[in-house]
């Protein structure tokens, strides 16, 4: 039996336009068979996190653009977020005069995909990904 493919995105691009999507606050759509769906991508449509933050932004804009990186930041009245889109082609460090502008040295935000607190220096972000980060205000 051939093995079905869902998509021909990588995770790491999967992250980045469900991060670009909410972010943004794009109406957001499946086309998909629901009862078939993958853990993966469930787990993309249902992060609580990510979907309270989609619900909630009272303003979000894209903050920074070149080449390699381009960041969105976005609050409500409780958090601000911060969305870090790799669109390099190798996997790759937030650099580091991107987010000091954003984030104190040794700030701990919430990877609100993976669900683990993290300190912005060293993070890296996959080709074709995106990390998307919320700070408490």
């Amino acid at each position: 039996m051939r093995k079905l493919h869902w998509t021909r995105f990588t995770k790491a691009e999967q992250y980045l336009l469900m991060t670009l999507w909410t972010i943004f606050q794009s109406p957001l759509m499946y086309g998909g068979t629901l009862p078939d769906i993958d853990e993966f991508t469930l787990s993309l449509f249902t992060n609580r996190d990510v979907l309270y933050m989609y619900q909630t932004l009272t303003d979000r804009r894209q903050y920074y653009r070149d080449d390699s990186w381009i960041v969105w930041h976005a609050r409500n009245d409780q958090n601000e977020y911060f969305a870090f889109f790799n669109v390099s082609e190798e996997e790759s460090e937030v650099p580091k005069e991107i987010w000091s502008k954003l984030l104190k040295p040794e700030e701990t935000v919430k990877d609100l995909w993976r669900q683990q607190e993290l300190t912005m220096p060293n993070q890296k972000v996959a080709s074709h990904g995106a990390l998307l980060v919320r700070k408490q205000v």
